[in-house]
């Protein structure tokens, strides 16, 4: 029965049924009679019975409960009248049943057995307790005396012991210390010892479990009495075992042990056990001899240096100097103790706060050490800089106990420090402005470098170099060292004539102006330099090779900040800039020219491969702003009538509509086309004449070429570009190159265009022709058939007639030879008129007639020929179905002449507006490369007059063969001409079962 369905016995009759038993067991008694006298009142014995403590019950040896005491009662929750009379069985678990039987044979042995089992109570709760059942005599029979204890608690904290000690082992074997664990007896006994015993002894488990002395036989015979004596006083005085010492491990190495034990009592106090830990310490006592040795090296070194020593001592809250470190600050060597607060009043108070905030770091432990630079007030007034280090000691609890430290005089040492380090840096950021310059690179970041570190030499508010343009008039600033607007600004065109300075350092000298006034500069950009607060200014002339390239401006809003040392610096850093910018300038140039000269030679290429006229006039507009690097293009064309240039191509941002018209003198156009030479505007929306509606939005550079062919003006090139100046000489006959490779090829793509409209009405006027040569094939075909085939149709019937009224031997061959001649005739008549123009064609349509050629050439030449159609609607114009229908006739001719083929295929389908033609045969083919069937050799002449009647009507022609491989002929059409204005053909809705109505064909 299960735990949670004990005390939910099932009922019968609704009674319980242990109550049931119960009764059972009382009728029966009942029945037999009362029990057997014993040999002291029930009474007596109930109470007896009921007082013990532990639960007692007599049970049967068939397993029913005879008698239970109160404690038995209470410790399984019933009544004496539910448990009396029930199978004891009923309390037990499925797991435990069996020891029923087991309780049984051993009393039936007159034994006595002790067991542990698994019981539920009347709740359903489970019950561990500890039974003892022993043979007794009840009522005069031999029942089973079970005494019962409740053991619940014990087994759960048994198990808690298990499994803590389970815990004690996993981390014990996880550790790198000995753990070690004994008997607290006068001579301990050994019970657990970890791994870690057998790395740090060198002896196996087994040999300490063999020998529990051999810890002590490893100690160095230097430390084995101490130990000794300290493990006896643990044992028997009760004091604690805590040594430090020394083994020797089997292989004759020393290590350093730190070891510590310890008792184990029990809740009462009571020793139980007798524990210990013991770790490694050997790197910790190397590193504490090293730190002893160091200390004595260092003490030495201090007085050698003469370096003061101090102490501050956080109980006394004093500080204390050694005689040395006094000295420096002029005292007596007597004064050697103070407190912080008379301390502080010695350190500059600039040096305070940064001096408590590394105090503070280091004994909140953000750094290792402490290290400071504070001043120190020297007995004179002076103070003196002094380095000071020290670090915080701690107690054995982890608390500070005092700081330490060393402090030396390093004022004569830092005077001399500054001055090298001002030279040093000053030294080194020449070689940084010169490495800067002589590093080369892109000229405007190499000067905005320099202008960086030339702010460490000399201390200028405002930096900037202004280039001289080529002609002189003109200086761009082309570097400044503030991003922020100021009177000029950077990549600004300034005219010459308002740059005073140029005319001051011309001549090789350098401009110094200490103190600036409005009075003396009364240009504007001057008088905006000092209203926005320059007060001094040094203009280094940037020349080169006796040519002045501009000059290097250095300004300050101090008056006399710029020393002669300043000037020096800032004269030759200007020397070795212009060097570098002469070599970046004609670096610059060359890469300019080679780019441009790359951009025309690939821009001529571009234009000359190209027929199209629009794509032509296109590629030049994209070309020429790579060329010049210009930011739009257009291109104006002359009419025919030469009465005015109108937009063709703009490419580019820009207010351009294409088609506007400019006539002759009319802004930039108008005067290149008037004067018929290359133009350049430097400012285009200051230019006189050009278009008010274009100044807002074209206000740098303009340039235009005039495009001539056979000296003869027909049209404008115009570049524009966003800054003033932006286009050079230079730029100017680069593009008058590329303007003359231009009109080449607007001219070649201007006769193409000719030849092509010459092409298409050559192959126009051939269609023509041939339509006219098949309508009169046709009317030939017509009257040959209407008049000659009926005549010779009527005079044999005539001779037949004839035959027939006269059956003389002589007329009857004659007539019978005639008869026959004039079959022939007709034959031969009918096959000409289909040779012409045969009817089917017109009758039935293309599909049909094609069919019906392919069974004449298989009837006529033996060759299996399988015809196939998609059985799509084929609604062909009358100049394509004439030319497909001669096409196939000229292919199964020179299948049948050339190819001895003797299968063949043709298939018919419509692909969208296309009808497909694919004629296959198996003869032995042709090498193709010796058919010249694009350009009409006299061998592929039929060829080619189908290939080019293909791409008239807009269709494609492709032969495929090899020798021995057979021959794959595609033919493609569109199903209508849009050029012609013939009728259709196809099988259209007035033919009948393959027949035209009206004909007996």
């Amino acid at each position: 029965m299960s735990a949670e369905n004990f005390g939910k016995i099932p009922l019968k009759n609704g009674k319980n049924e242990l109550r049931e038993h119960s009764t059972k067991h009382k009728a029966a008694q009942s029945n037999t009679g009362s029990a057997q006298p014993i040999s002291f009142s029930p009474e007596a014995y109930r109470e007896f019975f009921d007082s013990i403590a532990d639960a007692i019950g007599v049970i049967a040896m068939d397993g029913t409960v005879r008698e239970a005491n109160r404690a038995a009662c209470d410790l399984y929750g019933y009544t004496k009248e539910e448990i009396i009379g029930a199978p004891a069985i009923y309390v037990l678990t499925e797991g435990c049943k069996d020891k029923m039987a087991e309780a049984l044979e051993a009393v039936k042995q007159g034994k006595t057995l002790t067991v542990e089992t698994q019981n539920y109570r009347k709740d359903g709760s489970r019950l561990t307790t500890e039974v003892r059942i022993s043979p007794a005599m009840f009522l005069g029979e031999v029942h089973m005396m079970v005494v019962i204890r409740d053991a619940t608690e014990r087994t759960r904290l048994r198990d808690q012991v298990f499994q803590s000690e389970a815990h004690f082992r996993q981390i014990a074997e996880n550790v790198d210390e000995i753990m070690w664990l004994a008997t607290m007896e006068r001579t301990p006994r050994l019970i657990y010892v970890n791994s870690a015993f057998q790395e740090i002894y060198g002896y196996s488990e087994k040999d300490i479990y063999a020998n529990p002395q051999l810890w002590l036989a490893a100690v160095h015979p230097d430390d084995k009495e101490r130990v000794s004596l300290k493990r006896s006083n643990a044992l028997f005085n009760g004091e604690k075992f805590d040594a430090k010492f020394r083994i020797v491990r089997p292989n004759g190495e020393i290590c350093w042990l730190h070891s510590r034990a310890f008792d184990i009592r029990d809740d009462s106090g009571q020793v139980q056990r007798f524990a210990g830990i013991a770790r490694d310490i050997t790197r910790e006592v190397e590193a504490e001899q090293a730190l002893k040795d160091s200390e004595e090296k260092r003490r030495l070194a201090l007085e050698a240096a003469k370096v003061g020593v101090w102490e501050w001592d956080f109980k006394t809250n004093d500080i204390i100097f050694d005689p040395i470190l006094m000295s420096f600050l002029g005292y007596p060597e007597e004064v050697s103790r103070m407190s912080i607060q008379e301390y502080l009043h010695f350190v500059h108070p600039a040096d305070l706060e940064n001096d408590i905030k590394n105090i503070q770091d280091h004994m909140q432990g953000r750094t290792p050490e402490f290290e400071t630079e504070r001043r120190m007030l020297h007995k004179d007034g002076s103070y003196r800089t002094c380095l000071v280090r020290g670090h915080l000691v701690l107690d054995d609890a982890g608390e500070p106990l005092r700081f330490v430290g060393t402090m030396m005089d390093i004022d004569n040492l830092k005077r001399v420090e500054n001055s090298l380090r001002s030279k040093t840096q000053r030294l080194q950021t020449m070689r940084d402005i010169l490495a800067v310059i002589l590093k080369g690179g892109a000229l405007e970041q190499t000067i905005n470098a320099l202008l960086r570190r030339l702010k460490q030499l000399v201390p200028y508010s405002r930096a900037s170099i202004v280039l001289l343009e080529e002609d002189g008039k003109f200086g761009r600033v082309i570097a400044m060292s503030l991003e922020q607007d100021t009177a000029v600004r950077k990549h600004t065109l300034i005219d010459a004539s308002q740059l005073l300075v140029l005319d001051k350092i011309r001549h090789g000298e350098i401009f110094v102006a200490h103190d600036l006034h409005l009075e003396e500069y009364t240009t504007p950009i001057w008088q905006e330099i000092i209203h926005q607060g320059i007060r001094s200014l040094v203009a280094a002339p940037l020349s080169s090779d006796q040519e002045l390239l501009g000059y290097l401006n250095v300004g300050s809003d101090q008056v006399r900040v710029f020393t002669d040392e300043d000037t020096e610096i800032i004269g030759e850093i200007a020397d070795e800039l212009a060097v570098t910018i002469r070599q970046a300038r004609m670096t610059e140039e060359f890469r300019k020219k080679a780019v441009a000269l790359e951009a025309l030679r690939k821009g001529t290429q571009d234009i000359t491969r190209r027929l199209n006229l629009k794509s032509v006039l296109k590629s030049i507009a994209e070309n020429v702003c790579k060329i010049i690097n210009a930011k739009a293009t257009t291109i104006y064309i002359l009419d025919k009538g030469r009465e005015y240039a109108e937009l063709q191509v703009a490419h580019g941002p820009g207010p351009f509509k294409i088609g506007q018209r400019v006539e002759m003198g009319m802004c930039l156009v108008g005067q290149v086309w008037q004067e018929q030479r290359p133009m350049k505007v430097d400012e285009y929306c200051s230019w006189a004449d050009s278009l008010p509606e274009l100044r807002p939005l074209i206000k740098g550079a303009v340039i235009g070429v005039p495009i001539m062919w056979d000296n003869e003006f027909r049209g404008v090139v115009v570049g524009s570009g966003e800054e003033v100046g932006a286009f050079s000489q230079h730029d100017l006959d680069q593009l008058e190159l590329f303007a003359s490779q231009a009109a080449i090829a607007i001219r070649n793509a201007e006769l193409y265009e000719e030849l092509l409209e010459n092409q298409h009405r050559l192959k126009r006027l051939a269609s023509e022709v041939s339509l006219a040569e098949e309508h009169e094939r046709r009317s030939l075909a017509s009257d040959l058939h209407d008049h000659v085939g009926q005549s010779l149709a009527m005079a044999k019937n005539l001779v037949a007639q004839l035959h027939n009224s006269d059956r003389n031997g002589n007329m009857d061959e004659a007539l019978g030879q005639l008869n026959q001649l004039l079959s022939q005739s007709i034959a031969d008549i009918r096959s000409l008129i289909f040779e012409i123009s045969p009817p089917v064609l017109y009758e039935l349509g293309f599909e049909p007639a094609v069919e019906w050629l392919s069974e004449q050439f298989q009837e006529k030449h033996g060759i299996e020929i399988r015809y196939s159609d998609d059985g799509r609607e084929k609604l062909l114009d009358e100049d394509i179905c004439i030319f497909l229908f001669k096409a196939v006739r000229e292919l199964l001719v020179n299948m049948t002449k050339h190819a001895q083929a003797t299968r063949a295929s043709i298939t018919i389908s419509r692909v969208e507006d296309m009808i497909v033609l694919d004629i296959r045969d198996n003869g032995r083919g042709f090498d193709m490369s010796r058919i010249d069937i694009a350009n009409g050799g006299a061998v592929g002449f039929g060829l080619f007059n189908i290939r080019e009647r293909a791409d008239y009507f807009g269709g494609a022609f492709d032969i495929c063969s090899g020798i021995g491989e057979g021959t794959s002929v595609l033919l493609k059409a569109p199903l209508s001409n849009e050029d012609s204005g013939s009728f259709r053909f196809g099988i259209s809705g007035t033919a009948q079962n393959g027949k035209i109505e009206g004909s007996d064909k």
